[in-house]
């Protein structure tokens, strides 16, 4: 499953100390790069106004995921918008009932449609559709794999 978005999620996830210069856009030209202080600013501004639902009982981190260096821009934005989407693939993958399991498929549906996913996430074979589907169908595999490996920051805050 290779597509543009692995390296904006390898940097926001905070499994490794990579960071990036730049994140990738679906017109190829690519992002300013912003310092640490100005990334921690950027994602306070989204989390204050963040336009989709959280789950109950969740709350954004006061602070993003620790980066330094050379940071693109749509990596402050992508932080909380992964925390979003983290935290609907637990509450999916933790359901004990249908209508949690469909509202928080609703919500992963929405990921690719999201503001920061139209500007960042390009998704043009469908593999986060596809995804989901099968979750719905009951294939938990490509669900579990991803949010092993691309939540840690997400579970490091529960």
């Amino acid at each position: 499953m290779i597509h543009r978005l692995t390296t904006t999620v390898v940097a926001l996830i905070g499994i490794s100390a990579t960071t990036i210069a730049c994140t990738p856009r679906h017109d190829g030209q690519s992002e300013r790069v912003i310092d640490s202080a100005e990334y921690v600013h950027i994602y306070k501004a989204t989390i204050q106004d963040f336009p989709e639902p959280l789950p109950a009982r969740i709350a954004f981190p006061d602070e993003p995921p620790h980066m330094e260096g050379d940071i693109g821009i749509g990596n402050a934005a992508g932080a909380a918008y992964f925390y979003w989407v983290c935290s609907w693939e637990d509450v999916f993958l933790t359901a004990t009932t249908d209508t949690e399991r469909h509202e928080a498929a609703a919500h992963l549906s929405d990921f690719p449609n999201t503001t920061w996913g139209l500007s960042h996430y390009d998704d043009s074979e469908g593999i986060w559709k596809k995804l989901v589907e099968s979750a719905e169908l009951g294939d938990l595999t490509e669900l579990r794999q991803f949010y092993r490996s691309d939540c840690g920051f997400y579970r490091s805050q529960q």
